[in-house]
C-alpha cells in the first residue's frame, strides 16, 4: 500500500523516536554514528513534500589529478558508479528522482520525499546528506588600477589561455568577446538551457538566459571583465578566451525574495556538474580559472563540511593546477563570506572602490584571499553595449583575468604558487574591520613569480625486494597502497635507485641501475613494469660493475638521461640522450675527471640550465667541477674548490640561495651540522656561508629539495631505522615538528631514500 505523506511523516518521526531511544541506552558500550539527515532537510521535505539533496556514498576516492595513472581513473570511476548503483537499489521502492549523477565524485543529487530519505538514513552506503542549495548571481579604469597595462607591455595579456565563466550565459556575439568563447555548455536544474533540456553541451548551450532582465546580462558582464577587448578599453586578460557555462534557473514567487521575479538562481548540483564538465576539458584548453561570480549566505570560518561535494569538485579543479574564483558576497558582513567562497580550497575575492577602499557592500573575513576593484566596473553587456555594475561579482574576474596572466608567464605555476605570488604582491589594504586583505598588482606579481620547482616528494627504494613506495598523496605519512603509489617490482636485489624526467616532462620517473650487468631500467610513467616494450629497457651495457649511477640534463634538452662514474678509472659514460650505448664517439665519454675514492656530483654549477659533473675528494675534502665543457681543464679553468668539509663528511649540492644555480655543501654526521656555500664557492666561514645544525641524528640520510615549493633547496634527512623524514622548512633551523616538517614512518630499515616530483 503506498504511504501518504502524513503516513510516512509519523512512520519517519516513530523511526527517529525509536533511534533516538536506542542511542540513549546504548551511547556508552556502543559507538553509533550520528544521523546523516538533519532536522532541517526533513521538516522542508515533511513541508513541501520534497526536498532537494545531495548524498555522498560511501567510497575511496581522490581528485583524479593526484591519481597515478589512466588505469587507477577508471577503477576508481566504476568504484562510484558501483556504489551509486546500489544507493538506488535501495531507494528503488520510495518516492524520489535524480537531478544529477556525477561520474567522477561520489555524489549523486536526488530530489526526495520522506521514504526516500529514511531510506538513505538507514543505508549503510551513505556518508552525507547536504541540501541542494540555492545561490544567486552578485551584482575601463579598473585594468590600471591593477596593473594590467604594465603586463600587457611587457607581452602578457593571458593569451593562449582560458577562463571559465560559470554564470548566467555570455552573448559571444557581442564586438568585445568576439571570437573568444570556444566552448559551451549549460546546466539548469529547472531545464531551462536553450534546448529545455536540463544539461546541453555545445555551441549555443552557454547564450544569456533572457527570463530575468537584470540578472540574465551577469555572465555577459563578467566575462568582459575578465577577457574581453576593445579599441579604447579592454578587459584584465585581453589575450585569453571564454569557456561559457549557464548554470542558472528560472524561478518564481517568494523564493526570489525582493529581486526581480521571475529571477535566476542556481542549484549547487548544477554549478558542480558546471566544475566537472570544466575539469574535462582540461586536456583540450589551457584553463587557467573558473569564475564563479555568485553564492548564498554568510560563513565566519572555511565551510567545507557545509558541502562535501562542492569540496569535492573544486579540489578536483585543484588536482588539475586550475583555480575555482569565487566572490565573497554582497552583504556588507565584516567577518563572515558567502558559499562557496568560504571553501577552503576556493580563491575568496573581496571588492575595492576606485580609490582602493573596502567597498561597502564587500563581505570580508580574516581568510578572504584577495581584493580588486568592483565598484562602478564598465563592461560588456548582452545585445553589444556596455553598462556599469558594482559587486564582489566583478572583482572576481579580475582575478581569474589575472590568474591567466600570471599562467601565461610561467605555464607550469600551481594554483598555491600562483596565489601566493598575487598575496605577497599585493597592495594591503585595511578594512573597518581592522581585517588586511592585499588587493592585486599584476605587474608586480609577475616580476617577483620566478619558474617554479614543483615540490619534490619522498619515497623509498627497497632493494631486497625492488619495490618502490612513493608519497604520492603528498601528506608526508604512509596512507596504504590506495592513496599513495606502490611501484614495482620495479628492480632486482642490488640494483640501484635513480629518478629523473626521462620523457622531458614536469614529473620524476622512477628506474634501477643494474651494476652487475651495466643495465638500466626506467619506467615509462605509470609507476608499474610493463617490459621492455613499454618501459626503457637500455643496454650496451651502459656501465659496468662498480660503477656509481648519476642523472641529469647532460644535453640541456630539458629532458633527464643516464650516465655512470667509473670511480676506479675517474670516467665519465654520459648518454646522448637516446638511452642507448653509441660509443664515444657519440655519447659522452669523460675523463678522468675524478680519482679513485672520489664521490660523484652533479649540477648546474654554471647556470646555464645545463648539468654537468664534478667530484667530492674526501681525502683532501676538495670539489672538482666542471665548467661545462665536460673535461678536466686543469684549476684555472675548472673550479677547483676547498677545501670544504671535514673527514666523514657527505657531499650535498643544491640551490641554497636562490638563484637557479647549484653550488656545494657537506652534512656532517657526527655533529649532524651542515655546511653551506653561498655562491661563491669558497669556504667563507659561518659569518657568510650557511652553517645549520644540529638537524638530523647519527645514522641519519641527508636528502635535499624544494619542500616548500619556493624555487630553493634546503636540506633534510631521512632516519632508516624509524622511517622518518625530518625536513626544513627553510629557515635552516630545527624549530621542532610544529614548524619543520616531521614525516612518515614512510620507509623500513635498509630502504633507500629518493626524492622527486612524481
Amino acid at each position: 500500500m503506498r504511504l501518504t505523506w502524513r503516513s510516512a511523516w509519523q512512520r519517519w518521526s516513530f523511526f527517529l523516536a525509536f533511534i533516538g531511544v536506542f542511542w540513549a541506552v546504548n551511547a556508552v558500550s556502543q559507538n553509533i554514528s550520528i544521523p546523516v539527515v538533519s532536522d532541517q532537510l526533513i521538516l522542508k521535505a515533511q513541508k513541501e513534500g520534497s526536498v532537494r539533496v545531495i548524498v555522498q556514498v560511501s567510497v575511496p576516492f581522490k581528485a583524479e589529478g593526484n591519481l597515478i595513472n589512466s588505469l587507477a581513473v577508471a577503477s576508481q570511476r566504476k568504484g562510484i558508479t558501483t556504489a551509486q548503483d546500489r544507493l538506488l537499489q535501495e531507494l528503488r521502492s520510495t518516492n524520489y528522482r535524480i537531478t544529477r549523477r556525477f561520474e567522477t565524485i561520489p555524489f549523486v543529487a536526488l530530489e526526495a520525499g520522506i521514504q526516500a530519505l529514511a531510506a538513505v538514513e538507514q543505508s549503510g552506503l551513505v556518508i552525507s546528506v547536504e541540501e541542494d542549495r540555492l545561490s544567486s548571481p552578485m551584482l575601463f579604469e579598473s585594468v590600471p588600477i591593477v596593473e594590467g597595462h604594465q603586463a600587457w607591455a611587457k607581452g602578457f595579456d593571458g593569451n593562449g589561455w582560458t577562463v571559465a565563466v560559470l554564470d548566467t550565459g555570455v552573448d559571444k556575439t557581442h564586438p568585445f568577446l568576439s571570437g573568444k568563447v570556444v566552448a559551451e555548455a549549460c546546466f539548469s536544474g529547472n531545464g531551462n538551457c536553450p534546448n529545455g533540456e536540463i544539461t546541453q553541451i555545445g555551441s549555443g548551450a552557454g547564450i544569456p538566459c533572457t527570463y530575468a532582465a537584470g540578472s540574465c546580462t551577469h555572465g555577459t558582464h563578467v566575462a568582459g571583465i575578465a577577457a574581453g577587448s576593445g579599441s579604447s578599453f579592454s578587459g584584465v586578460a585581453k589575450g585569453a578566451n571564454i569557456i561559457a557555462i549557464q548554470v542558472f534557473s528560472e524561478f518564481t514567487g517568494d523564493i526570489c525574495g525582493d529581486a526581480e521575479d521571475p529571477c535566476a538562481l542556481t542549484y549547487t548540483s548544477d554549478w558542480i556538474a558546471a566544475l566537472m564538465h570544466v575539469y574535462n576539458l582540461r586536456s583540450s584548453f589551457q584553463i587557467a580559472a573558473a569564475n564563479m561570480s555568485l553564492g548564498v549566505g554568510g560563513f565566519q570560518a572555511f565551510c567545507d563540511t557545509l558541502s562535501p561535494s562542492a569540496k569535492a569538485a573544486i579540489d578536483y579543479l585543484r588536482s588539475g593546477e586550475i583555480a575555482l574564483v569565487a566572490a565573497s558576497g554582497n552583504n556588507g558582513y565584516s567577518s563572515a563570506i558567502s558559499f562557496p567562497a568560504c571553501i577552503s580550497s576556493a580563491v575568496s575575492v573581496g571588492s575595492t572602490s576606485k580609490t582602493d577602499q573596502v567597498s561597502s557592500f564587500s563581505n570580508s573575513a580574516s581568510f578572504l584571499s584577495l581584493l580588486a576593484p568592483g565598484q562602478s566596473i564598465n563592461s560588456s553587456i548582452p545585445g553589444g553595449g556596455f553598462g556599469l555594475k558594482s559587486g564582489t561579482s566583478m572583482a572576481t574576474p579580475h582575478v581569474a583575468g589575472t590568474w591567466a596572466i600570471m599562467k601565461q608567464k610561467t605555464p607550469s605555476a600551481t594554483v598555491d604558487l600562483v596565489l601566493s605570488a598575487l598575496k605577497t604582491t599585493g597592495l594591503p589594504i585595511t578594512g573597518t574591520n581592522s581585517v588586511t586583505t592585499p588587493r592585486i598588482r599584476i605587474n608586480q606579481a609577475l616580476n617577483s613569480f620566478i619558474s617554479p620547482v614543483s615540490d619534490p616528494v619522498i619515497g623509498v627504494f627497497r632493494p631486497n625486494t625492488g619495490r618502490w613506495y612513493i608519497d604520492l598523496d603528498g601528506n608526508g605519512t604512509w596512507s596504504g597502497c590506495g592513496p599513495d603509489g606502490c611501484w614495482g617490482v620495479f628492480g632486482s636485489p642490488g640494483d640501484l635507485p635513480v629518478a629523473g624526467q626521462w620523457d622531458g616532462q614536469d614529473k620524476s620517473r622512477i628506474g634501477v641501475f643494474r651494476p652487475s650487468k651495466g643495465m638500466w631500467y626506467l619506467d615509462n610513467g605509470n609507476g608499474i613494469w610493463d617490459g621492455c616494450g613499454t618501459d626503457l629497457c637500455i643496454s650496451g651495457p651502459f656501465g659496468s660493475s662498480g660503477d656509481i649511477p648519476v642523472a641529469g640534463d647532460w644535453t640541456k634538452s630539458g629532458q633527464t638521461t643516464i650516465g655512470v662514474y667509473r670511480p676506479s678509472t675517474g670516467m665519465w659514460y654520459l648518454d646522448n640522450g637516446n638511452g642507448i650505448w653509441d660509443g664515444c664517439e657519440t655519447d659522452l665519454c669523460i675523463g678522468p675527471f675524478g680519482s679513485s675514492g672520489d664521490i660523484p656530483v652533479a649540477g648546474d654549477w654554471t647556470n646555464t640550465g645545463q648539468t654537468t659533473i664534478g667530484v667530492y675528494r674526501p681525502g683532501t675534502r676538495m670539489w672538482y667541477l666542471d665548467d661545462g665543457n665536460f673535461k678536466w681543464d686543469g684549476c684555472g679553468t675548472d673550479l677547483c674548490i676547498g677545501p670544504f668539509g671535514s673527514s666523514g663528511d657527505i657531499p650535498v649540492a643544491g640551490d641554497w640561495t636562490n638563484t637557479g644555480q647549484t653550488t656545494i655543501g657537506v652534512y656532517r654526521p657526527g655533529t649532524r651540522m651542515w655546511y653551506l656555500d653561498d655562491g661563491n664557492f669558497k669556504w667563507d666561514g659561518c659569518g657568510t656561508d650557511l652553517c645549520i645544525g644540529p638537524f638530523g641524528s647519527s645514522g641519519d640520510i641527508p636528502v635535499a629539495g624544494d619542500w616548500t615549493n619556493t624555487g630553493q633547496t634546503t636540506i633534510g634527512v631521512y632516519r632508516s631505522g624509524t622511517g622518518m623524514w625530518y625536513l626544513d622548512t627553510g629557515n635552516g633551523t630545527w624549530d621542532g615538528c610544529g614548524i619543520d616538517f616531521c614525516l612518515g614512518p614512510f620507509g623500513f630499515s635498509g630502504d633507500l631514500p629518493v626524492a622527486g616530483v612524481w
